[in-house]
């Protein structure tokens, strides 16, 4: 009788083994690539995904050719707003703020359908990164806020959920800028945040 060779069996199962093995490897190390960010040893880096793309805020022209247009000649930037909107403009390098509404007066609270844009002027040390100063925790709950890169009206800047429905920061230079915040009542919000971008996509600097 024959004798079998157990020994040659085993070498043909590792081999194949190995093959599956790499072949499993290899097809993880692909999808890992191609949905995470691969830091320089090609180890996808789960924990820090890559910063986003701009996301150019529109101009829609029709909607806003119609619109009033309001400046700010002591900050140096220009604006438009829907003709039935009030302005309540004290926005001065030393005193806030230019208040942009859809309603005529002021109040704690909004109801639905209303809408207010608050702008502003920040300052910030030219050694310190714009990304760091809109990142910084909030004061009073110390959460880091959500933080994106946004293009508004041709003016790389970012967006944070910081407070009301967002703040938007346009740098002037490296030392200041201009902050946008918007707030709106919680039935009509997604109404108002698009006539919001839309006001902001008007916006100019004018000096």
């Amino acid at each position: 009788m024959k004798k079998i060779n157990h020994n040659k069996g085993f070498l043909v199962q590792g081999i194949i083994a190995v093959i599956a093995l790499i072949l499993v490897v290899g097809g993880a190390y692909y999808l890992g690539t191609s949905k995470g960010n691969v830091g320089p040893e090609g180890v996808v880096d789960k924990v820090n995904p890559p910063v986003e793309d701009f996301v150019p805020v529109q101009n829609n022209s029709d909607i806003t050719s119609n619109w009033k247009t309001g400046t700010n000649s002591v900050i140096g930037f220009s604006y438009k707003y829907p003709k039935e909107w009030f302005v309540d403009d004290v926005l001065t390098t030393n005193n806030c703020c230019l208040n942009i509404r859809s309603y005529n007066t002021g109040a704690e609270k909004l109801f639905s359908g209303q809408t207010q844009i608050q702008i502003q002027r920040y300052t910030k040390s030219a050694s310190q990164s714009l990304l760091a100063f809109v990142s910084l925790p909030d004061e009073m709950t110390g959460i880091n806020p959500k933080v994106e890169q946004m293009t508004i009206a041709g003016i790389k800047g970012f967006k944070s959920n910081k407070l009301g429905d967002g703040i938007y920061y346009l740098p002037k230079s490296d030392t200041e800028g201009i902050v946008f915040i918007s707030w709106s009542h919680p039935e009509t919000r997604q109404a108002s945040q698009k006539i919001a971008e839309q006001i902001l996509s008007t916006f100019k600097f004018t000096n």
